[in-house]
């Protein structure tokens, strides 16, 4: 059944995302696995202490959090609504494609780093894969076209954006009337 879902997940997301569903053990068991991959990832040797694998998990699942109200916040500002579960648990299983990261790092690792490269491309391109299947969660759960879907996703890095520029703008302008005066 979990490899199945698992499968149909990787396959079709957008036949197989139900927002009627809330497979909240399955999400906690990708993030768990992601959380696994990515520590193994970026810090080799230290992945495989508990301490750091209990400390990733719950880094990601306080990210996992936050990604998810935030999300359904901007939801709710552009006026739609749907279930807060499914949309924590289907957020959590598109997280399931960065399990892939380990055995990309271990090859870059078991090569000495030749490969180096090739493998951080494909990490990359991973970690677009989960971004799409993110924001076809929220297309999904929300039911609404894959725009407006990517305008929800991106509105919290939008405004975090903008509020950085619009520090920076301020730090710069008061930095430069301290040196005028």
């Amino acid at each position: 059944m979990i490899l199945e879902t698992l499968y149909r997940v990787i396959v079709s997301p957008i036949d197989s995302i139900d927002p009627s569903k809330s497979p909240t053990r399955l999400a906690f068991l990708c993030v768990f696995l992601a959380s696994l991959a990515m520590s193994a990832q970026w810090v080799p040797g230290v992945g495989n202490s508990l301490f750091s694998v209990v400390i990733g998990f719950m880094g990601y699942c306080v990210i996992w959090a936050i990604q998810s109200a935030a999300i359904d916040f901007f939801a709710q500002l552009f006026g739609h609504s749907a279930p807060r579960l499914a949309l924590f648990a289907w957020l959590g299983v598109a997280q399931l494609p960065l399990t892939l990261v380990l055995p990309l790092s271990l090859i870059t690792f078991g090569f000495g780093g030749g490969v180096g490269g090739v493998a951080d491309a494909t990490i990359v391109a991973v970690e677009i894969w989960v971004i799409v299947m993110q924001v076809i969660t929220v297309r999904q759960v929300y039911n609404v076209s894959s725009g407006r879907a990517l305008l929800i996703y991106m509105a919290p890095f939008l405004i975090i954006l903008m509020a950085v520029i619009a520090l920076l703008v301020i730090g710069i302008a008061t930095i430069g009337t301290a040196f005028w005066v």
